[in-house]
């Protein structure tokens, strides 16, 4: 046993660094990492010009619910799906170093937002060409969806990420055996599951993916057979799992309720499945094209078809990825019946993206005007449409909103008019936006326990979704006690209404 750890141990120390040396000795093109960088830069520009944006409903419960507390209660508090677990413990280190603003907790997701940019070109480049790759890099740095998501800190920029990654890992795989990757790979899928259970999406895909190209015979000779392959397939399949398991242990133990019966979770019953989930694909659709003009978005669909209709001229590998993602896919719908939401699928963006740059410039590659190919004019022509529109964007960057919203303001005002002894009162849809900003300046988490004793209710009415004074007033009025006669409103700012009201005495 000893021997066997002992050389696997020198086999896994071996491979890091034929991996690293790998890395070093790479073809080196100074242009092209020099045209990377720009896209790189203008995409962290897109980004960045986001990150003032308003917080929305699902930080501001996040922020609230899952990374104040201590580092324990962020690893097994489930109770909604919003804890995004391994972002909450990033955000829980940083809230304790630098604060909860805003712009600090959004940094790490537009950390991993940017870095999808080379990811995608390495992907590209990998599965296809250099001018795939580095048309993927364009689009990826450019698409709306996914700078929306680099600019919240949810966790839905990480799987984005995190897929490239295995997608990457799992093409290096195919192509050389190497112990060190393999770890990677389990790594990658670990960190995506603790942050989204649905990185299980793109762990069946990849595998998949895998299954398929190791029957079709598609893999180095580094492996001694086929067999030898799928044993590695099968291991790392199942460590990702066991590790998995191990880091959602403390949920399994103290509230497995949360994880397997949360109603938002509830599988789909069978008799509308299929209806719902046309619904959600046509949702998601208007989701991701809805900023960009229609033509475009089909021009794209066109671009992913091509790629897979052109399959064998155009990529470096037998099996299509595409074939394994709607197999993959298709599987997990049949077996957990989601309520699927569009942002489920943003994992599957940037691939799709790397798809239809791979379909185009494999297409124009095979037209030249003079000495040039089409395909790096057509690069040329979005890459200067991508600095164009970065340029105009840099007047908008600040870590700060350009003014203040309803919300700020309302915020602004209760920070000088509270007393010690007053109860904020508002519903609840509303309450976590206001809560969020006071929250952040400031210990005044108190104002909002119900249960509290109070000599004056500040009542918030926030105009929306049908929301207005009478209603909150048959909500709250008799539980409370509210004088009505002493209603008077202090401030309004836009829809919201802020009120005081003495209970009867």
């Amino acid at each position: 046993m000893a021997v066997l750890l002992k050389g696997f141990v020198l086999g896994f120390l071996r491979d890091a660094s034929v991996f690293f040396r790998g890395l070093t000795q790479k073809e080196f093109s100074f242009s092209r990492s020099i045209f990377l960088f720009l896209i790189t830069i203008s995409a962290a520009i897109y980004r960045f010009s986001e990150i003032g944006v308003g917080v929305s409903y699902d930080e501001a419960y996040t922020y609230l619910a899952f990374i104040r507390g201590s580092f324990l209660q962020t690893a097994i508090d489930y109770h909604l799906p919003n804890n995004h677990i391994f972002l909450s413990l990033i955000l829980n280190f940083i809230y304790r170093s630098f604060g909860g603003n805003l712009w600090v907790l959004r940094v790490p997701p537009l950390i991993f937002g940017i870095l999808m940019v080379p990811a995608s070109y390495m992907l590209g480049k990998n599965l296809y060409a250099s001018s795939a790759g580095v048309f993927a890099a364009i689009l990826v740095a450019a698409f709306p969806e996914l700078i929306h998501f680099s600019a919240v800190f949810r966790g839905y920029i990480l799987v984005a990420f995190f897929t490239l990654i295995v997608f990457i890992l799992g093409d290096r795989l195919r192509n050389k055996k190497n112990l060190f990757v393999w770890g990677m790979l389990i790594i990658v899928f670990v960190l995506g599951l603790y942050t989204i259970p649905t990185m299980l999406f793109p762990f069946v895909i990849l595998y998949f993916w895998l299954l398929f190209s190791a029957f079709l015979g598609d893999f180095d000779g580094s492996y001694a057979s086929k067999r030898n392959f799928l044993s590695y397939w099968l291991f790392s399949g199942i460590l990702t799992g066991l590790i998995t398991i191990v880091l959602y242990s403390p949920i399994l133990i103290f509230s497995p309720d949360d994880l397997f019966n949360n109603h938002w979770l509830i599988p789909v019953p069978w008799e509308v499945l299929s209806d719902r989930m046309l619904g959600k694909l046509m949702n998601t659709w208007n989701a991701w094209t809805a900023p960009i003009p229609l033509w475009l978005a089909w021009l794209g669909v066109l671009g992913g078809v091509l790629a897979l209709l052109f399959h064998k001229k155009l990529s470096k590998h037998k099996f299509p990825l595409q074939v394994a993602l709607v197999i993959g896919v298709i599987t997990l719908i049949l077996i957990q019946r989601p309520n699927a939401w569009p942002r489920i699928w943003s994992f599957a963006i940037a691939p799709l993206l790397v798809w239809s740059a791979a379909g185009w410039t494999g297409i124009m590659s095979k037209v030249k005007i003079k000495q040039f190919s089409l395909d790096w004019i057509m690069i040329g022509i979005a890459s200067l449409a991508l600095f164009w529109g970065a340029a105009q964007r840099i007047p908008q960057l600040s870590i700060y909103p350009t003014e203040k919203g309803n919300v700020e303001a309302s915020a602004d005002f209760l920070i000088k008019e509270l007393r010690p002894s007053d109860m904020i009162l508002m519903d609840g849809s509303h309450a976590p936006f206001l809560e969020y900003h006071l929250l952040i300046q400031g210990d005044y988490e108190g104002y909002f326990h119900r249960e509290k004793e109070y000599q004056r209710i500040i009542l918030i009415v926030v105009e929306k979704n049908g929301e207005n004074l009478d209603v909150l007033l048959r909500k709250f009025s008799e539980k409370y006690k509210f004088n009505t006669d002493t209603l008077k409103i202090l401030r309004s700012f836009g829809n919201y209404q802020i009120y005081e009201v003495f209970p009867l005495e």
